[in-house]
């Protein structure tokens, strides 16, 4: 199955535990991100689907909580210089775009 056939999964019943169990998991902090913004599985993609909620979901602890384990993985992990900004806007721009 291709990544435009797969279909969304259903959305998760606890957002940050699901998270917090995908940040122990990750190898690295762009693998994270990955796992919670990719617009077909990700799981904000899937607990968040409409412009709405995700406006909601930045403005919640929820979201600021996520925020944390990336920065914590990209403590743990490493990151090249000037990524952050740059992971920062991809993350913010998704969120704001995705329909």
């Amino acid at each position: 199955m291709t990544r435009e056939q797969a279909k969304p999964k259903p959305p998760a019943a606890n957002p940050v535990a699901e998270a917090t169990a995908a940040a122990a998991a990750a190898a690295t902090w762009a693998d994270l991100v990955n796992v919670l913004f990719d617009p077909v599985e990700g799981l904000v993609a899937n607990a968040y689907p409409t412009r709405s909620a995700r406006e909601e979901f930045v403005k919640s602890e929820e979201y600021r909580s996520i925020q944390r384990l990336i920065e914590s993985a990209v403590i743990r992990t490493g990151l090249i210089k000037g990524y952050r900004a740059a992971a920062a806007t991809a993350v913010r721009a998704y969120l704001n775009d995705f329909n």
